[in-house]
């Protein structure tokens, strides 16, 4: 290995020890409900949120509920992600599909959308190459 790797090994291992500690500080106090300093930054958009889906925070979830939650979650990833894979020629103008790749064809993009969603890894393409 390089000496560049090693640096870059022991720079994230640094960085990483280095934000244990207050990342952990922060996770405990949102998990048991204290206010933390982004409750002021993304406290309304949080509760506009709940209101809009119907959350009820004092309640819990029991198993029948966030199954519901993670099936509705991931029907609607699964739509979006076909949607742009559908639709990835027209975002050529936004600067958004700046090589021009053309849209897959709908079982190509059904089974992108499907792997990416079951994380199976089935990809049509081969993958880079060096």
């Amino acid at each position: 290995m390089t000496v560049s790797g090693w640096v870059t090994i022991f720079a994230f291992v640094l960085i990483l020890t280095a934000l244990a500690l207050p990342l952990g500080r922060y996770m405990a106090a949102v998990y048991t409900g204290q206010h933390v300093f982004l409750d002021r930054i993304l406290g309304r958009p949080e509760r506009l949120l709940y209101r809009v889906f119907r959350v009820d925070v004092s309640r819990g979830q029991d198993w029948k509920s966030y199954a519901k939650s993670l099936i509705i979650f991931s029907f609607v990833g699964w739509l979006a992600l076909y949607f742009i894979l559908r639709t990835q020629n027209l975002w050529s103008f936004t600067g958004l599909n700046p090589m021009g790749f053309h849209s897959m064809p709908w079982n190509v993009s059904f089974n992108t959308a499907s792997s990416f969603l079951t994380n199976t890894n089935w990809q049509y393409y081969g993958g880079e190459e060096r």
